[in-house]
């Protein structure tokens, strides 16, 4: 029997390790010395391990309410189930529910493992744990419960109490007294310093209702944790004699490494049964397990989610030849040790000895480290956010595809008007691509809709629709110097670079940071001058990570593009149409911004702003997803602060383009189609 459990913390930078340490108050206490933010909300028997038996998982049941726009809505469902529901339904009294104030976006609450009986713990304790919270947000309608807090590996991490964030505020236990009568205003000013409360003592002997619903749902999560070990019925005769080792595994373990997704997992799963022959019923019939508990997707946290992305991608697979399964893939993905005897198995019969193993060592070099993004940062205001907003409530794209899209064309509108107060006088033109994982994601919408609003309101917005050779660039914009080139697939611009002799790729890449192009051929010569190029086009994720060469890494192509992924959700069967009185007051205010930037074309910033975007341009990682960031950084700066009617660039307006830019590190790192930090991507 150990003399302790393990949790793991980390401080408040997201790239920074979790480091495991002692569930003990004094090794905690240490951590705390150390920077430390965040902690493991459960802790475990033995430091969790791919390929070793799952340790057991302590913890109480920990409850997360959200809603950066009203957190208003994330107290009132607090309220709703721990004040009204638990009570009334489990006996709960709520005196023993631990109560805090997120200081960010929400509310906690922490209810005793004790009133489950649960103490003992388990080692699916958060797959037990999330099947009550699920039940608890569709029967009481808790739209502001986050569910993906209830995870298998290290877990999640929940913020430490009175420690200070970097918006300034702080994670701060609230009284139920607090919680009960205090508005919305007044709680979230209590996060302006850190707090105690006296601790109240209640009686956390079992409650057995809740006692009762744990046991249920204990049963089922093992149930079918028994199901997947022993593996789907047989369906059909197509495929081999034994499934292959590679697709068990990912059936019955439900994988988690650094190169895995739940994105890649399906692809690789539908890949192998549409071309074992199989049809999507029976796709899904051997899949649905895999489809209904795989733990480890915060893009896809709920099975409704993980059902509907898996449907898209039979769909889209479906008439994809350019995607069959490919063995050499999986040994890529990281699976533990070599578990898989290749060398025997079925579908790679006729391959010769040893050429397996060397084309899988290729591909480990190249396969990307992939983990699922974080949400877009909430950051959106003024014209380009209510745009976005309103956008956003009457279409399918997400809300985060028409801000970067208007903040595009906006750029285009203003590329050679706005600048900075600097010597390198950035100019405000983006090269943004609207990534999806299908039509589903409604990515094109996104861009019709916001090029339709610029061309309706500005007479001078130039958009040119795809062009095919460098030649055709160069009589666009002798025509329109100022030019929003625009793709709506992004591969097309790709497949025109890829044409031998074309110089279309070194005349787009030179003009994201220059105004002028010259090169001489022996059947055309290409000279601009006085040029303003910006770019706004969709790709699919697929496409986007398969469609590159040599040709445009070496030249540092890919991190001049501003990537912008993102999911799209069903939520109109008839969209209605966008009120015109709204599309008019946008209007207005987008030329308020034209006017205040006829009065401000050039923006300084304060002196705070200037220390905190040299304190972030200094700490950035040595990492070549990070170039070019900077650039957009004081692109993004001009775009934020008029947009805002900011004649300076402030503090805030630096806190959200260090966020965006922060969050375009990550979107690289998981969607850049190689392993862009090693010797081949270090060309440039």
């Amino acid at each position: 029997m150990p003399e302790h459990n393990w949790i793991y913390w980390k401080e408040e930078a997201k790239e920074r390790p979790w480091k495991q340490i002692p569930d003990t108050p004094k090794a905690l206490e240490l951590s705390i010395k150390q920077d430390a933010m965040y902690s493991t909300w459960m802790s475990f028997s033995k430091p969790p391990k791919d390929g070793e038996p799952e340790p057991i998982r302590f913890g109480d049941f920990p409850l997360d309410f959200d809603d950066a726009k009203d957190p208003g809505k994330a107290l009132k469902d607090l309220k709703a189930l721990c004040l009204v529901h638990l009570p009334e339904i489990y006996d709960v009294d709520p005196y023993s529910i631990k109560f805090y104030l997120s200081g960010g976006k929400g509310f906690h609450a922490i209810i005793p493992a004790e009133l489950f009986g649960a103490q003992a713990g388990d080692p699916r304790l958060p797959l037990i744990y999330k099947k009550i919270a699920t039940l608890w947000k569709e029967q009481f309608n808790l739209k502001t419960l986050d569910l993906s807090l209830y995870c298998m590996g290290r877990g999640k991490m929940f913020r430490l109490p009175n420690i200070k964030r970097s918006n300034g505020l702080y994670k701060v236990p609230l009284t139920l007294e607090e919680v009960q009568d205090l508005p919305i205003e007044k709680l979230t000013a209590l996060g302006a310093a850190p707090r105690g409360i006296e601790p109240v003592e209640c009686d956390l002997s079992p409650r057995a209702e809740l006692a009762e619903l744990y046991k249920i749902y204990k049963k089922e999560v093992h149930q079918a944790l028994e199901k997947q070990k022993s593996g789907p019925p047989a369906r059909s005769e197509k495929l081999p004699k034994k499934l292959p080792k590679c697709i068990e595994y990912i059936l019955s373990e439900l994988p988690k490494t650094d190169k895995t997704t739940f994105n890649k997992l399906t692809m690789i799963l539908v890949n192998f049964f549409q071309q074992a022959g199989f049809d999507e019923d029976e796709t899904l019939g051997w899949c649905s397990l895999f489809i209904m508990d795989y733990s480890h997707s915060t893009s896809y946290p709920e099975t409704e989610d993980r059902l509907k992305h898996f449907d898209s991608q039979i769909k889209y697979l479906s008439d994809k030849s350019d995607y069959a399964f490919d063995c050499a893939y999986i040994l890529g993905l990281g699976f533990p040790g070599s578990a898989f005897d290749c060398k025997r198995c079925e579908l790679n019969a006729q391959k010769k000895e040893g050429e397996y193993t060397e084309e899988a060592k290729q591909l480990n070099e190249v396969v990307p480290q992939q983990e699922e993004l974080s949400d877009f940062p909430d950051v959106m205001a003024g014209v380009t956010g209510r745009f976005a907003e309103l956008y956003g409530q009457y279409l399918e794209a997400p809300a985060h595809f028409y801000f970067m899209a208007f903040l595009t064309c906006l750029g285009a509108v203003l590329s050679d008007r706005l600048t900075l107060d600097t010597e390198i006088r950035p100019q405000p033109r983006l090269y943004t691509i609207l990534l999806g994982e299908s039509a589903d994601d409604k990515k094109s919408t996104a861009i019709i809709k916001t090029v339709a609003f610029f061309k309706k309101n500005l007479t001078d917005f130039a958009v040119c629709r795809g062009v095919g050779s460098a030649e055709g660039l160069q009589k666009r914009l002798q025509k329109t110097p100022s030019l929003l080139l625009c793709f709506d697939e992004f591969k097309q611009f790709v497949g025109k670079c890829k044409i031998e002799a074309s110089v279309l790729l070194p005349a787009v890449n030179t003009l994201f940071e220059a105004n002028e192009y010259e090169t001489c051929t022996k059947k055309a010569e290409i000279n601009l001058e006085g040029v303003y190029l910006s770019v706004l086009a969709a790709s699919t994720v697929q496409t986007y990570e398969r469609t590159w060469d040599s040709s445009f890494t070496d030249i540092g192509f890919n991190n001049r593009l501003f990537i912008v992924p993102g999911s799209g959700r069903k939520k109109h069967s008839f969209p209605p149409k966008v009120p015109s009185r709204e599309l008019h007051l946008l209007n207005q205010e987008l030329q308020d911004v034209l006017h205040h930037v006829r009065k401000n074309p050039e923006l300084n910033l304060a002196q705070g702003a200037k220390e905190q975007y040299h304190s972030w341009y200094m700490n950035l990682e040595n990492s070549v997803h990070v170039k070019r960031l900077d650039a957009y950084a004081l692109r993004l700066m001009t775009l934020l602060a008029v947009n805002e009617l900011k004649s300076q660039v402030d503090e805030d307006i630096i806190n959200k383009v260090t966020r965006i830019c922060n969050w375009q590190l990550e979107a690289r790192q998981i969607h850049d189609p190689i392993d862009a930090d090693n010797e081949i991507a270090k060309m440039e």
